[in-house]
C-alpha cells in the first residue's frame, strides 16, 4: 500500500483549538470569591408584578462535539510549552499574526513558525497515543 495521510492536519488542528475557545465562551462562568452583586437582592424585595413575563434567558450549551474538542485541546497544550501556549489559544480565538505577536513580544513570523512546529509535534504525539508507535510510510 502507498503513504497514507497523517492522522491529523494542521488544518484540523486549528479547527480543534477554534472549537475549543466557542465552547469555553458557551460553558457558564464561576462565581469567585470576588463577586459581589447587590441587584440580586434589590430585585427580590421589589413587587411582583404577574403581568410580566418571569425573564428567561435562552442559554445555549455545547454540544458533545464541541466538549470532546475542549478536552482534546486541553490535553494537547499540556504537550506544549507554556510559551507557545498563548500563541495556539490567541490564534484558535481568530487573532491576526501581527496582533498574537504584540502580546507575545515576538515577531509574528516568529509565531509563525512556533505555531506551525508545535502543531506538527500534536500531529506526532496524537498518532503515538492513537497507535502507540509512530507510523512508518507503509502505515503500520
Amino acid at each position: 500500500m502507498g503513504a497514507t495521510t497523517p492522522v491529523l492536519t494542521e488544518e484540523q488542528v486549528a479547527r480543534v483549538l477554534s472549537n475549543a475557545v466557542w465552547c469555553a465562551r458557551m460553558l457558564p462562568g464561576s462565581v469567585g470569591p470576588q463577586y459581589a452583586n447587590v441587584w440580586h437582592s434589590l430585585m427580590a424585595m421589589a413587587p411582583v408584578d404577574d403581568s410580566y413575563p418571569e425573564d428567561k434567558r435562552l442559554r445555549v450549551y455545547p454540544d458533545a462535539a464541541l466538549l470532546a474538542d475542549l478536552d482534546l485541546a486541553t490535553e494537547w497544550m499540556t504537550w506544549l510549552p507554556e510559551r507557545v501556549r498563548p500563541i495556539f489559544w490567541l490564534r484558535a480565538d481568530g487573532n491576526r499574526w501581527r496582533f498574537i505577536a504584540r502580546q507575545v513580544g515576538l515577531t509574528p513570523q516568529y509565531c509563525q513558525m512556533l505555531w506551525r512546529k508545535h502543531a506538527q509535534e500534536i500531529i506526532r504525539r496524537s498518532e503515538i497515543v492513537t497507535y502507540g508507535h509512530l507510523r512508518d510510510a507503509t502505515g503500520t
